[in-house]
């Protein structure tokens, strides 16, 4: 299982920084950028947390700023086309956000190494009243491709565990509740 953590949308950079050791005690692989604050700082942050063993990603729309290859990239969904058009970065890992199974399928065969898909419950860092992640489908999408299927919303180590029963194949978890709030995920 590999563990991707991301950013609450009010942390600056100190804030990164700060909690950048404890999420790699926490078992965090990946760090995904997303707070609009830490736009300006990109650069320096992403090497700063790469330098600590955490891949950091930073949004699709910002990513032709950066250089350097110690970074991953995050695709949402409005820019999807625009990322499969594009030719790859050299050493970059891609993942993708998707809300539907066959995006996830489509993602994962043209360029995405790794698949958000969400939300598997409600979101624990917001308000939601849309629809879950369609239950059987994660099913189908673990069994085909494993880790590289991440799953987001809602999760905590209760929920993990029983995901570990009820899918029973390996699969990967995104957060920004359980690698920012008091309960952490442990290995």
């Amino acid at each position: 299982m590999i563990f991707f953590a991301i950013t609450p949308d009010s942390y600056s950079s100190i804030d990164v920084l700060s909690q950048s050791a404890k999420l790699k005690a926490g078992g965090a692989r990946f760090l995904y950028l997303r707070s609009p604050l830490l736009q300006d700082d990109l650069q320096p942050l992403t090497a700063e947390v790469s330098a600590l063993g955490i891949l950091p990603l930073v949004p699709f729309r910002l990513c032709s700023r950066m250089k350097g290859t110690h970074f991953g990239i995050h695709v949402q969904g409005r820019d999807l086309e625009a990322a499969a058009a594009q030719e790859r970065r050299p050493a970059a890992v891609y993942t993708a956000a998707c809300h539907n199974p066959a995006e996830a399928e489509q993602m994962l065969q043209s360029f995405a190494d790794y698949v958000f898909v969400s939300p598997v419950f409600r979101p624990l860092s917001k308000n939601f009243n849309g629809r879950l992640f369609p239950r059987e489908s994660l099913h189908a999408l673990t069994a085909k491709y494993g880790e590289r299927i991440v799953l987001l919303g809602g999760m905590t180590e209760e929920r993990i565990a029983a995901l570990k029963q009820e899918l029973k194949h390996d699969f990967s978890v995104a957060g920004i509740s359980m690698f920012f709030m008091d309960k952490r995920i442990q290995q």
